[in-house]
């Protein structure tokens, strides 16, 4: 077996943390375990039509939202808080893109139109490399021939960049994205306030010393956050490809909201 301090979060007894984390927090992870089955089952039931951009692009970001939830509660289980927050904001944003082209195939077929937009912006970022062996590397001999190329269809689509607080109010989550996609930003970004984590506070708010090891404090409203994201995709989902959402999913989603956080204030009642 190895330690934190031989290998980091690498360690295997890392697992042995997971372990007391899913027994202290054993409601919330059973709940946020059942929900997830539910979603995941959902997608095998997806009927895709390979000629609509809104049922691909509504297929994939589904599963895209899964698989940031999924790895946010792996993270979250090993109390490896902000790098749970990062997971859990990338699929804040996957969500706001679901839900704005399930609203929408017209939104569906924008976003597809965005990325010739995101593609041109890549490739002259890649013409200022300073480098000249690099340059030469990644932009290669034809790059101003393929930037005409992107700036010819987006001039013949009449494409148009889509920016996430864009997607957001198309989603109808303006609210999520002032609140809860800022607040995890901070972590994508390490800000000075979310590398707080790695101080420790005497009862002044003095820093006393570094803290470099997982923690199993206030994992709550992630878990929450997670199903919550779930929850909201399913929906949207379902919208889109004519599904019902399983009933139990409902059970799991009111069990989670009815638990306290730690310092026993109630959860926010999630949008629906």
């Amino acid at each position: 077996m190895t330690y934190l301090d031989e290998e980091g979060i690498l360690a295997s007894n890392l697992e042995t943390f997971a372990t007391l984390v899913r027994k202290k927090y054993a409601p919330w992870v059973a709940e946020a375990r059942a929900y997830n089955r539910i979603a995941n089952q959902m997608q095998y039931a997806f009927k895709v039509s390979p000629e609509s951009a809104q049922d691909l692009f509504c297929s994939a970001l589904f599963v895209r939202v899964l698989e940031y939830t999924q790895t946010a509660l792996l993270l979250i289980e090993r109390g490896l808080r902000a790098s749970a927050r990062v997971m859990l904001r990338c699929a804040v944003e996957a969500l706001f893109n679901l839900i704005a082209c399930s609203a929408d195939y017209k939104t569906a077929v924008s976003f597809m139109d965005a990325d010739l937009i995101a593609r041109k912006k890549t490739g002259e970022y890649l013409q200022q490399v300073s480098g000249e062996p690099l340059k030469a590397q990644v932009v290669g001999k034809d790059v101003t021939k393929r930037l005409k190329k992107l700036a010819d269809e987006i001039d013949s689509l009449d494409a148009k960049a889509l920016k996430v607080r864009q997607l957001a109010k198309l989603a109808d989550l303006e609210d999520w994205y002032l609140t809860t996609y800022a607040y995890l930003s901070s972590s994508v970004h390490s800000s000075v306030r979310d590398l707080e984590d790695y101080f420790e506070f005497d009862q002044d708010g003095k820093i006393r010393g570094m803290v470099n090891e997982p923690s199993d404090r206030g994992l709550e409203l992630l878990i929450l956050l997670a199903v919550e994201i779930q929850h909201l995709a399913m929906q949207a989902a379902a919208k889109t490809f004519g599904l019902a959402v399983d009933p139990h999913a409902q059970v799991h989603l009111e069990a989670i909201q009815a638990l306290k956080v730690a310092d026993g204030e109630p959860v926010r009642e999630p949008d629906s």
